[in-house]
């Protein structure tokens, strides 16, 4: 490949990714754009910035307000550049969007009566728990990790 990222211009941390693919990927995550929660002022019910990775941070606005939350895989959006930057490094698009972290967005829980302009993931549900569901309704077997701050690294 001849454009890959050069970690640290010795050559030897090199991304065997496009400067096209890895530059808004890193853009978007060095220079967050912080949204406007205006937006869903008088909407949102309960909210939390997406900061630890969207299962953990879900799991935790599901346990504080008591309630679980089924999300559809395929509704949760995907850049082209992520898609593409995991393919190339041999990661999953969607381990990297439901437990990556330093996504810098808000998630939030409304009325289906209350619309926005934000993409629906999911709906909540009254058992405990976070459950990803598939393009076929059924189940994935999807690990809930995500950053823990003062998690004991083993």
């Amino acid at each position: 490949m001849k454009h890959t990222v050069d970690l640290d211009n010795t050559k030897r941390h090199r991304l065997p990714v496009p400067w096209e693919t890895a530059a808004p990927l890193m853009r978007r995550h060095l220079m967050p754009v912080a949204r406007d929660p205006s937006a869903i002022s008088g909407k949102a019910t309960a909210m939390i910035d997406v900061s630890d990775g969207l299962l953990v941070d879900l799991g935790r606005l599901c346990r504080e307000s008591g309630v679980g939350a089924r999300i559809r895989n395929d509704d949760i959006p995907r850049s082209d550049a992520l898609k593409t930057a995991a393919s190339l490094l041999g990661l999953s698009a969607t381990a990297l969007s439901l437990s990556g972290g330093e996504d810098y967005e808000l998630l939030f829980t409304s009325s289906p009566k209350r619309t926005t302009d934000a993409v629906c993931i999911g709906e909540v549900t009254r058992s405990a728990g976070v459950e990803v569901i598939n393009d076929r309704g059924r189940r994935m077997n999807i690990s809930h990790k995500g950053y823990q701050h003062f998690a004991v690294q083993g």
